[in-house]
Parts: C-alpha cells; structure tokens; sequence
C-alpha cells in the first residue's frame, strides 16, 4: 500500500469513527436535563423534531471534525513511520522496552485513579503518557549496553562479536598473494574493516598445500601476509560468511560469492582480478 491510499484509508475510517462516536454519543444524552434548560424548553415544546435535528447536527459535526483532523492525523502517522524507519535497531528496541516500561509503570497509578469519578479517566491518560515518555528517555540512555542488538554500521559474527561493515573492504585470494595490499593498508588508503572469507582463506590454503612449489610458495606468502596485516589492522576472517550461507553450500565459485557477499555486506571487493572487476561491476558491486 503506498502512503497516499494508506492516508485516505486512514481519513476515511477516522470520519467514520469520528462519525459513530458523535452519534453514540448524541443518542445517550440525557435529553430531559437538556430541554429542562430554560432556553430549551420552548424549543422542544414547539418542535417536536428538536431532538432528532440536534442528534444529526451533532453527527455531522463529528463527520465534519473527522474530516479536518483525518488527513493531519494520516500525514503525522507517515511522518513518524518514516522517522521510526530511518531509526537503528538499537534506537528502535530502546522505543519498544520504553513504551512497555511506561505502560507497566503506569498501571497501579491507573487502577488507583480509575475510581475517581469524572476526572479519574483523564489524569490516568495524561499519567501514563509521561510515565511512557520517561520510559522512552530512561530506555534510550541505556541503549548502548544492548549487547543483544548490533551497533548502527555493524553485524553480528558467528562467533558473538561486532563487527563493522560501513566502508568494509573484501580481500579477494590474488590480492592477498600479491602482497601490495599490506603496503597499501600502512599508506592508508584503504579505510574500514578488511574482511577475509573462509572461502578465500581456504582457497589459500589449498594452494599452500599444492604439489607445484611455485603455487606453494605463493599461497605460503599469502599466510604470511594476511598473519602480519592482523597484528596490524582490523582485519575480520570468516565471521561473516553465514549472510551467503545458501550460496556457499551450493557452489565451489569464489568470484561468485565473493560477489554475493558484497552486496550482502554492502562492500567493495579489493582485488586485481580483472575478471571479477568487470562481474563486480555488472552486479553493482
């Protein structure tokens, strides 16, 4: 549903409640204390359609207030959904246990209150509007101890750390074996986490294990590379590797998931490849 129908939808079903209550509420008023007012009494006497005109005229004041306020309502409800939309994870629980901490705060005061003829309903909305702000303001100071919830700009590794994904750079198998990437990382030109997949890593190590000693000695390099930049650098092996747990399971092509888990993750894939280069491109990579 786009926002425009979800605004006229909304408009529409508040007239029509609006409508309803307006009319409820005309037809259980206690018509004999009202035509016992003395500029009443004539009124009804002489027109015996008196109460009937002031039901409907009541009705369609409600009908009109809900057609005022409606759309407003409508569009502040768009608003604070776009807001909430655009708000972290961690914000957004922090709303959630704020409104329920407010709420069941609230409830004895209600109870108490409840019993207190005519103003008894009003205080009790008004008490648990401010016991659910301050639950709000008491949950979002707390929010960074949510250990449950990532952090905005990171993910959550199979082994229960955080990691951080904004600007994360992949490090592809003939990067690594290259070497210049280290060289590059100390320059700083490379910023962000620097991710290497189980999958490369196992490639490397198939090709430290080869029988050519060529291919030997570069994967070898290679480890001793990627061992150096981690005593260095943020540098994250493997953690993330569940966000393409289907592909990885389906195909032994490490451009392929290499791809797939930098869209997955958002990141660029560091690499001299200029295959990959080209299908990374394709893909929006």
């Amino acid at each position: 549903m786009s926002l425009r129908n979800f605004r006229q939808l909304f408009a529409i079903l508040f007239t029509l409640i609006t409508t309803a209550l307006a009319f409820t509420a005309a037809r259980s008023l206690d018509w004999p204390a009202v035509v016992g007012l003395p500029s009443l009494k004539d009124l009804d006497r002489n027109l015996p359609g008196y109460r009937q005109f002031l039901i409907a005229a009541i009705t369609v004041l409600g009908m009109l207030l809900g057609g005022v306020f409606g759309p407003k309502l409508g569009a502040r409800l768009v608003a604070a959904g776009n807001a909430l939309d655009r708000m972290s994870a961690r914000d957004k629980v922090a709303v959630v246990m704020g409104v329920g901490i407010g709420l069941l705060s609230s409830l004895p005061f209600i109870v108490l209150l409840s019993r207190i003829p005519s103003f008894g309903i009003p205080i009790s909305i008004l008490l648990c509007i401010a016991f659910v702000y301050l639950g709000i303001r008491a949950a979002m100071g707390m929010k960074d101890e949510f250990i449950f919830v990532p952090r905005p700009g990171t993910l959550r590794g199979t082994d229960g750390s955080e990691v951080a994904v904004e600007r994360c750079k992949i490090l592809d198998t003939n990067v690594i074996i290259d070497g210049r990437i280290a060289d590059i990382c100390r320059a700083g030109f490379i910023e962000g986490t620097i991710y290497v997949p189980g999958f490369v890593l196992e490639e490397l190590q198939h090709i430290a294990d080869s029988s050519d000693p060529l291919k030997r000695a570069r994967g070898r390099r290679g480890l001793d590379i990627l061992n150096a930049m981690q005593k260095e650098f943020p540098l994250v092996v493997r953690v993330l590797d569940h966000k393409i747990a289907n592909l990885v399971a389906r195909t032994d092509e490490v451009d392929a998931k290499l791809v797939a888990l930098a869209k997955q993750l958002d990141a660029a894939i560091v690499t001299n490849d200029f295959n990959l280069n080209k299908v990374a491109a394709l893909e929006g990579v």
